[in-house]
């Protein structure tokens, strides 16, 4: 019997999202056109980008750690992803409020 797996799903899925927004710092031609359309500031855009690809990462911890039989690996995971990513977050806000001054 072979193994029953959900991450080549869950990749798939991710690629499909990650095609949409883009990467870190890149931002994806749709993103950058429903952006103009919205008529948003790159600030917001960046933050939300951020937000996002964050939450892929996530995703990706918890599969993984379910993968291998130990959901609860996914905590210490997410822990650390979301410890590297707050700076950055911090900085996006702070560079919002003062556009949005």
């Amino acid at each position: 019997m072979s193994k029953i797996s959900a991450i080549p799903v869950v990749n798939l899925i991710l690629s499909i999202v990650e095609t949409q927004v883009g990467s870190d710092e890149h931002p994806s031609p749709l993103l950058m056109s429903l952006v103009a359309d919205l008529k948003v500031d790159a600030k917001q855009v960046e933050l939300a980008q951020d937000i996002v690809l964050t939450s892929l990462d996530v995703a990706r911890a918890i599969s993984s750690a379910v993968e291998t039989g130990n959901p609860k690996a996914a905590l210490f995971q997410i822990l650390g992803l979301v410890g590297t990513c707050l700076p950055e977050l911090e900085q996006d806000i702070a560079a919002l409020k003062t556009t949005l001054k």
